[in-house]
């Protein structure tokens, strides 16, 4: 049976923003980029995201009206 300790690194590397607290930390960064980002400066807040070895979770990133304009293929308004 694993102890407390085994058991609550596991458990702070879960999460919605990313896999543990860099990834987190790195998501949160890349969604304050993501509001102000237009065009090729959300495409590439897209790229850092891909990129980034600690960031396993792109839903909140992909809900950003910004990042969604780039997916379509139109500007942001």
């Amino acid at each position: 049976m694993a102890s407390a300790a085994q058991v609550a690194p596991a458990a702070a590397t879960t999460g919605t923003l990313g896999a543990g607290t860099a990834g987190a930390h790195k998501l949160a960064e890349l969604l304050a980029l993501a509001r102000a980002a237009r065009g090729a400066a959300a495409a590439a807040v897209i790229q850092q995201a891909l990129e980034h070895p600690a960031v396993f979770t792109f839903g909140e990133l992909l809900a950003s009206p910004n990042i969604a304009a780039v997916g379509a293929g139109r500007p942001a308004l």
